[in-house]
């Protein structure tokens, strides 16, 4: 084993397909390193975004499954088998509703509408409980996106 060396390789710059053409070509020196600063931030706030929604559509997703186990866990008797069928049902909705971009009421709709399927249209008194739980608290996490789309940091 003696004599491997690793070395940790420099990132490796991205190139544009844009500088091959001939108008860039004709740029001067620093009106081009302009325009690929300009293309490199670009693609960093792109990636960025993506990496920015990912996480939001992991948070609907995460926030629906637990609000409909949790409500599930707490309010009934449940078996293991039906607490991942809620789990299941309420990531669901969550993506739903991120699909959508819901907002309070929308949510709280969608909430009732896949709690309903999840039940399979039997509701009893503890089951329409627990549908009403699941709305309104789906209906305060859609509010709670809709105040952070309106200050930008969703």
């Amino acid at each position: 084993m003696e004599g491997i060396v690793l070395r940790k390789h420099a990132p490796v710059a991205s190139h544009d397909p844009r500088e091959e053409q001939e108008w860039f070509q004709r740029l001067p020196p620093h009106a081009q390193e302009e325009l690929r600063s300009g293309w490199e931030a670009q693609r960093g706030k792109s990636e960025a975004q993506r990496k920015r929604a990912r996480g939001m559509t992991a948070r609907y997703l995460l926030e629906g499954a637990i609000t409909f186990a949790a409500v599930e866990a707490v309010f009934t008797t449940v078996a293991p088998v039906h607490l991942l069928y809620a789990v299941a049902a309420g990531a669901v909705a969550g993506g739903v509703a991120r699909a959508l971009m819901a907002g309070a009421w929308l949510y709280g709709a969608i909430a009732l509408v896949v709690y309903c399927f999840f039940s399979g249209l039997t509701l009893g008194l503890v089951g329409m409980t627990n549908a009403i739980v699941c709305v309104v608290l789906c209906t305060a996490a859609g509010r709670m996106h809709e105040l952070q789309r309106s200050d930008g940091s969703e």
